[in-house]
């Protein structure tokens, strides 16, 4: 049929085009070698750990992270409560969950940054830096 012709030439211009620009990036890539974990900051603090797991900087949250993970869970619950009322009123209960585990998770990602920048040096460390003294 006629009207397809038109979609399949388009089709084909856009296959080209995608085709085109997979090598370019395939030889870009192939020249540069890329490095990845960079950290262009320089360490005002004394490095704890340099490749901390998350395991590790779990372990090392200290009480102002848990106060974060739970005070934004918190704060979320009621926003969450607020913004199930818009619906009439029926999804207040499932909104407010939402709201707090969405709270809680932002909360636990902060914590997990602020806990790898003490131990990679980039905030200030004393406990942990007293701390790896100790186990020495």
């Amino acid at each position: 049929p006629t009207f397809l012709q038109p979609l399949v030439f388009l089709l084909g211009f856009i296959l080209a085009a995608l085709v085109r620009v997979h090598r370019t990036c395939n030889a870009s890539h192939a020249r540069v070698p890329r490095a990845m974990g960079v950290i262009f900051d320089e360490r005002k603090y004394p490095v704890v750990d340099s490749a901390p797991t998350v395991r590790r900087t779990v372990a090392n949250f200290n009480a102002t992270d848990w106060a974060w993970v739970l005070g934004t869970g918190l704060v979320g619950l009621p926003i969450g409560f607020k913004t199930g009322l818009a619906s009439g009123g029926r999804a207040r209960i499932p909104t407010m969950y939402t709201g707090g585990i969405i709270g809680l998770m932002g909360g636990f990602c902060f914590a997990l940054q602020n806990s790898s920048g003490r131990l990679l040096g980039l905030l200030p460390n004393e406990a942990e830096v007293e701390e790896a003294n100790r186990k020495r």
